[in-house]
């Protein structure tokens, strides 16, 4: 049986305490409990970790990273490095977005099924 890969950027976990926007924050919530409860695989890659841990909140940045604990953590190739270059050297991704370029990278050369993110304008 199909079991699709979601790689999952870092506005995604953030979204489910985003009480601002409440139907992105349901929206979140909702895939999160989607893909536990029919066992999909959920990545994230090491430019995830580093955001979370750049965020200013501590209890926040706390219960994002509760969220990713068990999830598959990609590394950051040499190749996932080169394809982002490439997609801002081509102009597909403008280069203040580097890490929105790995995110991409990481799904594109593990071959995930699924890059999720809010970010629709930049992807």
């Amino acid at each position: 049986m199909y079991n699709p890969k979601f790689y999952l950027d870092t506005i995604i976990p953030s979204y489910v305490f985003n009480t601002h926007v409440p139907d992105k924050q349901e929206a979140a919530k909702r895939l999160l409990d989607f893909a536990k409860t029919e066992g999909h695989e959920v990545f994230i890659s090491a430019v995830v970790i580093r955001e979370i841990q750049e965020t200013q909140d501590i209890a926040l940045r706390n219960k994002i990273a509760e969220i990713v604990k068990n999830f598959n953590v990609l590394e950051i190739t040499e190749e996932c490095i080169n394809l982002a270059e490439e997609y801002i050297k081509k102009e597909i991704m403008p280069a203040k977005n580097r890490d929105d370029a790995l995110h991409i990278a990481c799904a594109s050369i593990y071959e995930i099924d699924y890059l999720v993110s809010y970010n629709l304008s930049i992807l």
